[in-house]
């Protein structure tokens, strides 16, 4: 090969090696997207099969990763209440998953039509029989679900009202016909409050109760503690209200005879608010009951601060678990009920005799 023929044949092969690379286009997926093939390759585990498709996903961002939750359709109908959340790290990769998912193998196809469900659903509130040619031409809203407690397919009937208190949703059972609930629209209100905040060590003394809002309460005539995730109730402690039960109420007071219910007692009490709303100035302000005076007499159980106190920290827990993507509002309103011990007629005596005893100068409230 002569000179000339071997430069040209190194320069073709140079400029063939150096000639750059087709560009790599990668494409992460979404979270929605990593989520839902996650979820499907391993559907056994998540008590799903072909008939479910996840739906309504949304993503909550975090400082390390996301949270993404989604709904469960069943043969593309919701099943009410149920829900997945899954934790994505900052890769993208879940780490771990939450759902209240239940088997839905033996549903009976539903026999009503959603004219014959409005007609149930406003006879039971007129409190007359209505039959599907009543309604026919009310504009009415009826919406197929699942019931996955009561394992049925049922309506969700909207009944509207000018009057905001007068507007719920009736549970239409799709085969019987039976007005199996009636759920209150959500109607929230927002009122001021007094409640002690939590100590900064579990060493501190705790400080003035200071003033915060109360939110998500159900407006309703008059105003409690009732609201969208939380309902806070007080104990009534009058002799007629107040059931002790001990062995004597077990197995016809055979458990008497057992050494582990020989001494058990228990008691059980009626329920009712003792922190009504005081007017837009005073909202639900109540004085907290923290000296030894305030507990010489039976009005100290009719604790109004300490429904108010109860209602206010548990509705931010649940606040903050549905801000994170739990499904809060599934399971709310959750219960709480305060003031339920019963005093003594011999510890009030008690209080009362040791108080009338000292003077003023020597009280000491801790």
């Amino acid at each position: 090969m002569n000179l000339w023929l071997l430069v040209t044949a190194l320069t073709a092969a140079s400029t063939h090696t150096l000639s750059p690379a087709p560009r790599e286009v990668v494409v992460q997926a979404t979270p929605e997207a990593t989520v839902t093939h996650w979820v499907y390759a391993q559907a056994p585990r998540f008590a799903l099969g072909a008939h479910d498709r996840l739906v309504n996903l949304k993503t909550l961002p975090l400082r390390r990763g996301s949270l993404v939750r989604a709904q469960r359709w069943y043969d593309d109908v919701p099943v009410l209440g149920e829900a997945l959340v899954v934790r994505l790290d900052a890769l993208g990769q879940p780490q771990t998953a939450r759902h209240n998912f239940t088997s839905l193998g033996n549903l009976t196809p539903a026999q009503l039509g959603p004219s014959d469900a409005v007609a149930r659903a406003f006879g039971y509130l007129l409190q007359r029989t209505l039959t599907a040619q009543d309604v026919a031409t009310a504009q009415v809203s009826a919406r197929l679900a699942i019931d996955p407690r009561r394992q049925a397919y049922v309506y969700l009937v909207a009944a509207r009202s000018p009057y905001p208190w007068q507007q719920a949703t009736l549970v239409v059972h799709a085969n019987s016909g039976d007005v199996l609930e009636v759920r209150r629209a959500t109607r929230n209100a927002a009122t001021s409050a007094q409640v002690y905040q939590p100590a900064p060590t579990p060493t501190a003394q705790l400080n003035e109760a200071t003033p915060v809002t109360l939110n998500r309460l159900f407006v309703q005539e008059p105003l409690v503690m009732e609201g969208e995730y939380v309902t806070a109730t007080s104990c009534l402690v009058d002799e007629s209200n107040v059931r002790t039960l001990t062995c004597q109420d077990l197995l016809g007071g055979l458990a008497c005879f057992s050494a582990q219910f020989r001494d058990l007692m228990g008691a059980l009490c009626g329920e009712t608010h003792n922190a009504p709303n005081q007017g837009e100035t005073n909202g639900f302000i109540y004085p907290p009951l923290d000296n030894v005076s305030d507990y010489v007499d039976q009005a100290a159980w009719v604790d109004s601060f300490a429904e108010v106190h109860a209602y206010y920290h548990l509705d931010l827990a649940m606040a903050h678990a549905a801000a994170l993507g739990h499904p809060v509002a599934d399971f709310a309103p959750t219960k709480i009920t305060v003031n339920v011990t019963m005093p003594s007629s011999e510890l009030l005596a008690c209080l009362s005799a040791a108080w009338a005893a000292t003077s003023s100068s020597d009280r000491e409230d801790p």
